[in-house]
């Protein structure tokens, strides 16, 4: 998916390919990988769970070794959440939430990084950066309240995944320990 991105990226930057063209070929890149996982998830759960779960694991290491969140978590945990993370890729100043808005997922970098900025108001002032590895919108999801913030991509592109408010519950009730 990555190596699709960057060739069109190059491929745009050679011939002025208009970037609503660009766009739509990378939604539909992005549509025939969220296919391939969803093919990925059914064959998996063809195996034995023991089989299964080991795949995961392997299938997942990198993700599982960098991402802080999953860091002195157990394989339980960790298997509990990976299934629930959703891909999702973004351009450069795509917005996440704005200032106003009620969080209603968390993010998680994959690649890239996301700006933090005070919005409109405060003509757009960063106040701080989320970079790989990193997670931020849980501590909003939780509180319920207008984000005061503007949650937005700062790379040329950014690969996050995105965990909802309701899988967000699901994890904490089905795990006691403090999951951020």
């Amino acid at each position: 998916l990555y190596k699709r991105s960057v060739f069109l990226d190059n491929l745009q930057d050679e011939y002025y390919i208009p970037e609503n063209l660009v766009k739509s070929i990378k939604q539909n890149i992005n549509l025939d990988y969220q296919k391939n996982l969803t093919d990925q998830y059914e064959f998996l759960d063809t195996l034995p769970s023991k089989l299964k779960n080991e795949l995961i694991i392997y299938m997942n290491r990198n993700l599982i070794k960098n991402l802080k969140f999953f860091q002195n978590q157990n394989y339980d945990f960790i298997l509990f959440v990976l299934p629930l993370l959703k891909s999702h890729k973004l351009e450069k100043n795509e917005i996440l939430f704005a200032v106003g808005e009620i969080v209603e997922e968390m993010y998680f970098v994959v690649f890239g990084s996301l700006s933090i900025n005070l919005g409109s108001f405060f003509e757009n002032l960063e106040i701080g950066v989320v970079r790989e590895n990193s997670h931020f919108g849980e501590l909003l999801m939780q509180t319920n309240e207008c984000s005061p913030y503007e949650l937005k991509s700062k790379s040329r592109r950014s690969d996050v995944l995105v965990l909802n408010r309701q899988n967000f519950l699901n994890i904490k009730n089905n795990f006691n320990e403090k999951i951020i």
